[in-house]
């Protein structure tokens, strides 16, 4: 391999090691509540004030999930710690969402997740429906 292909080609390996490295989070206020959500790539995160119980954060998932005619597969939940999977009809049976949440340290952490590979728009409009129904 010449000298010029050899530098071409550690250029695009290191190039392609940095975007693939690039931090993939998405900030962004949710429409009407104004909560800060951060999208990743494979799930929507946000953190609620302390006093939002983890049981009612489950109940809005899953009856959010449950109005956009999804199939609740699994619900389960404590104190500390909760989580929803709904499974949409239709063609669509390969895909699940997950809302889960959990008390952090000063905040109630909530996540939805589309499997597979994500859907940015479906999860924040998942977590706007929820966050209206919690009452922000």
């Amino acid at each position: 391999m010449d000298r010029r292909r050899l530098t071409t080609l550690i250029l695009l390996t290191a190039t392609a090691m940095l975007v693939g490295c690039a931090d993939r989070r998405t900030y962004v206020r949710q429409g009407r509540t104004g909560v800060e959500a951060r999208y990743d790539g494979d799930d929507l995160e946000a953190d609620l004030p302390a006093g939002v119980p983890v049981p009612a954060v489950i109940a809005a998932g899953e009856q959010v999930l449950i109005r956009r005619g999804h199939s609740i597969i699994a619900s389960e939940t404590s104190g500390q710690r909760g989580r929803v999977v709904g499974r949409p009809g239709g063609k669509r049976l390969h895909r699940k969402v997950e809302v889960h949440a959990r008390q952090v340290p000063g905040a109630t952490r909530v996540w939805v997740e589309v499997i597979p590979l994500g859907d940015e728009a479906g999860s924040r409009s998942i977590l706007e429906d929820m966050l209206i129904r919690l009452g922000f």
